[in-house]
């Protein structure tokens, strides 16, 4: 139940190749998140930093169970105080 417009870029997106889809899904959400190029290019370099702290051992990856884990008790934790 969209409007009108939003009916007609609807069908527009649907005749984009692949390729353009993700880049108008791209570009929707980072308008739609506040991220801006300066942002963008933070968060491109702060994952640069952490692979490479991972990389020379500085940092340790652990198994998803056991964030998870450490992670709610943590989050039950501080619901409590």
């Amino acid at each position: 139940m969209g409007s009108i417009i939003l009916e007609r870029i609807r069908k527009q997106a649907d005749a984009l190749s692949e390729a353009e889809k993700f880049e108008l899904a791209d570009h929707l959400l980072q308008g739609a998140h506040g991220m801006t190029a300066e942002n963008d290019q933070l968060w491109r370099k702060e994952v640069r930093n952490r692979v490479q702290a991972i990389d020379n051992g500085s940092e340790k990856m652990m198994p998803w169970q056991q964030f998870e884990t450490e992670f709610n008790h943590l989050e039950t934790r501080s619901s409590q105080q």
